[in-house]
């Protein structure tokens, strides 16, 4: 979801991420000896400068892990140009 004018735009997501194991494994700080599922949430936030009549584009922001007592901030960049 996008919220602010057509060429910055402040955006705000969440989702889920489902990893299933069925051996021993040691991953995102949890382990497991066995068969196991992690279920992971996660969010994004960020920022989106895109001009309606093209030319460069930016995206950055920060979209965080969280779960199973883990958190681990992801940053991310996006550069680009439209024409």
């Amino acid at each position: 979801m996008g919220l602010g004018s057509q060429k910055h735009c402040f955006e705000l997501g969440a989702g889920i991420t489902i990893h299933h194991f069925s051996s021993a494994v040691s991953t995102l700080g949890v382990d497991s000896t066995g068969s196991s599922t992690l279920i992971l949430g996660h969010a994004i936030l960020g920022y989106r400068y895109q001009p309606l009549d093209g030319g460069f584009f930016l995206r950055a922001g920060l979209t965080p892990i969280i779960g199973s007592g883990v958190f681990l901030p992801w940053p991310h960049v996006g550069l680009g140009g439209t024409f």
